[in-house]
């Protein structure tokens, strides 16, 4: 199924899509210096971000459940299949973990959440994640059983039109990512939000590129499958590529 998209990126060539990724993947590749202490308002001053570099110390991947609860055993599943699923379809040297969550980032998770609508506001759990962050020089993906809220509700009322699945920032180096713990082979929302913070900037039907094929991919703002299209591979391998060049390591295996 297509996407309908209003906003839709034409490029030229194959050759023009690729080498704007791999300047993208420069950017990102300068950041090998901790998160600057000045915080930088990005979204009508709702929430605070940053920009950290991430890249060479990798990403910590937790689980949080909406009820305080320690998550299942499941949670582990679901992220061993998240991981095949990415690192299969795009295989780099990153190095990446499954922990349990430290007791601070517990507490600003909990803040953060609201049990009886399930939802996690982004916002809240970004301001609290700003007073320690520079604690955490690798990246963190949190996968949870709620949606995302992205603004702030104690300030604006919420729309349940704006809940997310998850949200990602590669260069604040935080993913949020709902994961059905039940089914954990059904892994489209966290293998999306993984791709978005290992590079992946938009959705598939954002970008218009001559020469590939149509293909269902995860990379589509709503996901019905962990498959990453060729065209959005390249994209990402291109964006690694441009994180090698600034660095001077290789990550593309």
């Amino acid at each position: 199924m297509l996407e309908l998209v209003s906003n839709v990126k034409q490029f030229a060539s194959k050759q023009e899509w690729e080498y704007a990724w791999h300047v993208y993947g420069k950017a990102l590749g300068k950041r090998n210096t901790p998160a600057p202490a000045k915080q930088c308002d990005r979204v009508e001053g709702d929430f605070p971000s940053w920009e950290k570099g991430w890249i060479q110390q990798g990403i910590t991947v937790m689980a949080h459940l909406a009820n305080g609860m320690d998550p299942p055993e499941a949670s582990y599943l679901a992220w061993l299949a998240t991981s095949k699923s990415v690192f299969s379809q795009l295989p780099i040297a990153v190095s990446v973990d499954f922990s349990p969550t430290p007791r601070a980032l517990r507490a600003i998770l909990a803040s953060a959440t609201d049990p009886a609508a399930s939802e996690i506001c982004y916002a809240k759990f970004m301001a609290g994640l700003s007073g320690i962050q520079r604690r955490y020089p690798r990246a963190l993906m949190v996968m949870t059983d709620s949606s995302v809220q992205p603004h702030n509700w104690d300030r604006y009322p919420r729309k349940p039109e704006e809940l997310l699945n998850g949200i990602a920032y590669p260069f604040a180096g935080v993913a949020l990512a709902k994961t059905d713990f039940l089914s954990p082979k059904d892994g489209a929302t966290p293998t999306h939000e993984m791709f978005h913070l290992l590079g992946f900037a938009g959705h598939h039907g954002n970008y218009a590129v001559p020469g590939y094929p149509e293909e269902e991919c995860v990379m589509q703002r709503y996901p019905k499958t962990t498959h990453l299209c060729r065209r959005d591979g390249d994209a990402l391998r291109a964006f690694w590529g441009g994180v090698e060049e600034t660095t001077g390591r290789r990550f593309l295996l």
